[in-house]
């Protein structure tokens, strides 16, 4: 069962999805490397295989020019769940929304960076010129160009700065 059927199934409400998604914390320098980046004038993307409402929120908090993701959802007037849109964005599929962003700015893909963690982030680490894996799958890691692994709870997402 995909994972908006089992929601809709369990009656997930807008109310308690929102709850969840905004007590989620963003790693410790987030916000200051994003700060930085937007600074510098670097056109700043996110492609997520998660939520949209979460994609929307990190693009709003973070300034971040560019936002998908692979899970939409829409709320009835009572608040349940009642449709949504899944896009490819995961995978292979990440892929096509940076050459999207890519052919708007005029950019190649050397001109590209790229900050992940999982393994459905190795296509797209594969096809810029600098991928960067922070706190990595194995699978990522390999395949990037740089690899920061630092103790959980001690995250500080300021460290890719210096690869950029």
């Amino acid at each position: 069962m995909e994972r908006p059927q089992i929601h809709k199934k369990y009656s997930l409400t807008k109310q308690l999805f929102t709850d969840i998604l905004e007590s989620v914390e963003y790693h410790k320098g987030v916000k200051e490397t994003f700060q930085e980046l937007n600074k510098k004038g670097y056109i700043t993307a996110l492609v997520s295989g998660g939520f949209k409402a979460q994609a929307d929120r990190a693009q709003k908090d973070l300034k971040i020019k560019h936002s998908f993701a692979a899970c939409e959802y829409f709320w009835d007037k009572e608040g349940k769940l009642a449709h949504w849109n899944l896009l490819p964005c995961d995978y292979e599929g990440k892929v096509g929304f940076i050459q999207l962003i890519m052919k708007e700015h005029g950019l190649s893909s050397e001109e590209c960076a790229f900050v992940g963690d999982g393994v459905n982030d190795v296509y797209l680490s594969k096809e810029v010129g600098i991928g960067i894996s922070f706190n990595g799958a194995e699978e990522l890691q390999r395949v990037s160009n740089h690899s920061i692994n630092q103790e959980e709870g001690k995250e500080n997402f300021t460290e890719i700065l210096k690869y950029l």
